[in-house]
């Protein structure tokens, strides 16, 4: 365990302080021994989860059709039973804390979604 701004972080892990205090990762990478790395597949746009990207869908640079989202690296036209098309995504309304009860309906900082609400976490 390292010190850094006044608290203990273990710098082989921490995405914040990864090798060094104050050497964040960027969005999408971890901190693995001491070093900023992927956690999904890495394209020209960077880290990129294909599983879930339209532009990238189950590899670099395979667009879905623009009436089509992409679900389990696959392009489809319809969400699985119990999501909602939700920007670019299928999300399921019941948990989603980003559209909790609906599309862009996020629950405020410290809330659960629980059966389409908001709820104290």
């Amino acid at each position: 365990m390292s010190e850094c701004d006044g608290g203990c972080f273990d710098l082989r892990v921490d995405e914040r302080h990864c090798g060094g205090c104050n050497q964040p990762c960027v969005d999408g990478e971890s901190c693995e021994a001491n070093m900023c790395g992927c956690t999904d597949m890495l394209c020209d746009d960077g880290c990129i989860d294909t599983t879930i990207d339209r532009s990238n869908c189950g590899g670099c640079d395979v667009q879905c059709a623009p009436d089509q989202v992409c679900v389990d690296s696959e392009c489809v036209g319809t969400c699985p039973e119990s999501q909602t098309i939700c920007g670019e995504a299928c999300v399921d309304t019941t948990v989603n804390v980003l559209h909790c009860g609906a599309c862009d309906q996020p629950c405020v900082s410290g809330q659960a979604c629980l059966a389409g609400d908001c709820v104290a976490g």
